[in-house]
């Protein structure tokens, strides 16, 4: 029962701060939200800081902790895998609008500077994500699947970058549906490193 009840209250929490914005939600509004005394809500979360921070890690940790099988994957299913996964850990603040997307940017930013320490996490997670990229290409090398005199990291970063642009595209401009256009991108691509 506490762990759905905490869960529960980091649920209200992200939705309202995906909503309104780190700065504007008040403690009595998430107490409010949750059905909860104040008192069992305090419980669990002594501030509104400290809440934040265990949000934005369980939301950010999804993204950050995630391990991709390499061994054995064609650079084309790995990417077609990776596209699959993090595209559909974000639906919810697709469908909810633009304000709820720069917030969310918003909230990563905040928490980098108030919690210094995920920075290292982030970044222990990028250059993980770089080293899949980078097996899963070497292999597709060696097997002949494709043939490109790039480095195998900037054939790597290619991917990776490119979509990190196409979600800031999609911030900015919308996107209708961004699993299409990242995998139009990325066979593209894909398809010039064949040759």
């Amino acid at each position: 029962m506490a762990k759905e009840t905490r869960d529960f209250i980091l649920e209200t929490a992200l939705d309202c701060f995906l909503q309104k914005g780190f700065k504007a939600v008040t403690m009595n509004e998430l107490v409010q939200k949750t059905n909860l005394t104040k008192g069992a809500f305090y419980h669990y979360f002594a501030s509104k800081e400290l809440l934040f921070k265990e949000v934005v890690e369980k939301s950010v940790s999804l993204t950050l902790k995630v391990a991709f099988k390499t061994e054995g994957v064609s650079l084309r299913q790995f990417y077609r895998d990776y596209a699959e996964y993090f595209l559909a850990s974000q639906p919810a603040r697709a469908e909810k609008g633009n304000a709820v997307k720069w917030n969310y940017f918003n909230l990563i930013i905040d928490a980098l500077n108030m919690f210094p320490d995920l920075a290292g996490g982030i970044l222990a997670s990028y250059r993980r994500q770089l080293k899949n990229w980078e097996e899963v290409v070497a292999n597709a090398k060696k097997s002949g699947e494709i043939n490109s005199s790039m480095t195998d990291t900037h054939i790597a970063k290619m991917f990776i970058h490119s979509s990190d642009g196409l979600s800031v595209s999609d911030l900015i401009f919308g996107e209708e549906d961004m699993k299409k256009s990242l995998l139009d991108l990325w066979d593209d691509f894909y398809g010039a490193l064949k040759k």
